[in-house]
């Protein structure tokens, strides 16, 4: 079981409902969230094929507080605007930061996410050489 320091399972877990969220001026269909503020924004498209199933996932999971600065690299002539935005990203998002209470190590992060999808979906990943395409294996 993979501890991520003080983001242990437990603490993780969603506790609000998967469903559409107006934070950015995109969002995606689904938005993952905690005590119902933002914690994930993400896109997934599943497709069949003769191997089976294929997903692929893209997004963005905010381990810290820097988006809450992406006003400030917006061009607005309305500082109106600009406060509002501001606003909104602080009352409608939250992160793994103030969450746990202390600074992500994202290393760890990576490899519990990493046995997180394994577990989940009954997968092991191989890392592959990034040239040649090949599991690493096939080159020890």
């Amino acid at each position: 079981m993979c501890h991520c320091n003080a983001l242990n399972r437990t603490s993780l877990r969603c506790t609000g409902t998967l469903r559409p969220s107006r934070v950015f001026s995109s969002s995606a269909r689904y938005e993952i969230e905690w005590k119902g503020r933002k914690l994930a924004g993400s896109a997934q498209r599943r497709y069949a094929c003769a191997a089976g199933e294929i997903v692929l996932q893209h997004g963005s999971i905010l381990c810290g507080s820097a988006h809450r600065r992406l006003a400030d690299y917006l061009a607005l002539d309305d500082e109106l605007v600009r406060r509002d935005i501001c606003a909104g990203l602080n009352e409608k998002t939250s992160d793994l930061e103030m969450i746990s209470g202390q600074q992500v190590d994202i290393q760890e992060l990576s490899r519990c996410m990493k046995k997180g999808f394994e577990h989940a979906w009954g997968i092991t990943f191989v890392e592959t050489d990034h040239k040649s395409g090949y599991p690493k294996e096939a080159y020890a």
